[in-house]
C-alpha cells in the first residue's frame, strides 16, 4: 500500500516542474511581445511605459523592507522564494533601464545600482540563515536565474525580431528615436542595409 501511495504521489515534482517550465516560457514570450509592441508603436505607447517604470519602481521600494525583513528574521522556503522573486525581477528592472538611460542615467542610476547591490547582499545574507531544505523550491529550480533569463532573454528577443522585420522592409522606421536605436544595433553586428517600402 505504501508502494502504491508513494508511485501515486512520485509524478507531482515532475508537474510542478513542467509548470514551471511553462510559466518561464509565458514570462519570456510575454516580455517579448511587449518588447516589440513598445518599440514597434513608438512613440505611443511611451507615457504608459513611463508610468509603468514608475510604478514598478515604488512597487519594489516598497516590498523590498517586508519580504526581506520577513526572510531575515523568519526564513521559510516561502520568503526565500519571494525574496529570490523580487531581487530577480530588480535586477533585470535595473539592467533594463541602465541600458535605456546609458550614461545620462547620472545619480537616479547609481541609485538603483546601489539598491540592487543591497538587495543581492540581503539576499546572500538570507540564504545564509534558512534551513538547507528553503534555499529551494522544489518545483521551480533555479527560481533566480531562471527568472532573470526568461525576462531578459524575451525583452532581448523582442528587440532582434523588430530589428529582423524593420532591415526586411516589413516596417518602416519613422521616428527618431527607432532611427537612432536601429544605428546603435548597426553599430553593435553587420551592417544590413534597410530595405524600404516603394510608395
Amino acid at each position: 500500500m505504501n508502494d502504491a501511495a508513494t508511485g501515486s504521489s512520485a509524478p507531482a515534482p515532475v508537474k510542478q516542474r513542467l509548470g514551471w517550465y511553462i510559466t518561464l516560457c509565458v514570462i519570456f514570450l510575454g516580455c517579448a511581445a511587449a518588447t516589440f509592441g513598445y518599440i514597434a508603436s513608438y512613440p505611443l505607447l511611451r507615457s504608459t511605459a513611463i508610468g509603468f517604470v514608475n510604478f514598478a519602481f515604488c512597487l519594489f521600494i516598497i516590498t523590498a523592507p517586508i519580504i526581506f525583513g520577513a526572510a531575515l528574521f523568519a526564513p521559510s522556503q516561502q520568503w526565500i522564494a519571494a525574496i529570490k522573486v523580487h531581487a530577480s525581477l530588480y535586477f533585470a528592472y535595473v539592467l533594463l533601464l541602465s541600458h535605456k538611460l546609458g550614461p545620462s542615467g547620472g545619480l537616479f542610476g547609481s541609485i538603483l545600482l546601489f539598491i540592487l547591490l543591497v538587495e543581492l547582499v540581503l539576499l546572500v545574507a538570507a540564504l545564509g540563515r534558512a534551513p538547507e531544505d528553503a534555499c529551494e523550491l522544489e518545483g521551480a529550480p533555479l527560481l533566480f536565474s531562471g527568472l532573470t533569463l526568461a525576462v531578459l532573454g524575451g525583452c532581448a528577443c523582442g528587440f532582434l525580431v523588430w530589428l529582423a522585420v524593420v532591415r526586411v522592409g516589413i516596417l518602416d522606421v519613422t521616428s527618431p528615436a527607432e532611427q537612432q536605436l536601429l544605428r546603435r544595433s548597426s553599430e553593435l553586428g553587420p551592417r544590413i542595409p534597410v530595405m524600404h517600402h516603394s510608395r
